[in-house]
């Protein structure tokens, strides 16, 4: 007899908020900080963001006794990351002249993919012979994938009013 696990919840954490201190599941009202949870679709992309207490996202997560301490710890340690990745974000979009809301075009998008073969070819040879079968179209790609990774850590950041 084979049985099956449930799945897991369909949650990433953000981190913490004291911006909105309502539960959005119960409703609880006056939280000293509420849980922020992005829910992810099948494919795991960001879906929407949710807004819960301690307990309620614990049940949300199909966690135990001693959930809510779990969650909170959790939720501090992923508070703790989208900070730090919206930092690097930020100093990497700055460094290169970049704004989070605009992804790079035309002359930004050819340096920045010519600076990535150089880097790669230079620091990496092995790397230049995969990244070289994928062509310019590859490396432009890989230079807007990096900008689209950069503008969502600061989205993140942004949704725990950071």
């Amino acid at each position: 007899m084979t049985t099956t696990s449930a799945p897991a919840a369909p949650f990433r954490y953000l981190g913490i908020t004291d911006e909105c201190v309502k539960c959005e599941r119960c409703g609880k009202a006056e939280l000293k900080s509420t849980v922020v949870l992005a829910i992810l679709d099948a494919d795991g992309n960001v879906d929407a963001v949710t807004y819960y207490g301690s307990s309620c996202a614990a049940r949300a997560l199909s966690l135990g006794r001693g959930g809510a301490r779990k969650v909170l710890d959790d939720a501090r340690a992923a508070h703790r990351d989208t900070i730090a990745r919206a930092d690097d974000a930020r100093r990497m979009l700055a460094a290169r002249g970049w704004t989070a809301d605009a992804a790079p075009a035309g002359t930004d998008l050819d340096v920045a993919a010519y600076k990535r073969n150089v880097h790669v070819y230079h620091y990496s040879p092995h790397l230049f012979a995969d990244l070289n079968a994928r062509g310019w179209a590859g490396w432009r790609q890989d230079v807007l994938d990096s900008h689209a990774r950069m503008a969502a850590a600061i989205r993140d950041a942004a949704l725990l009013g950071l």
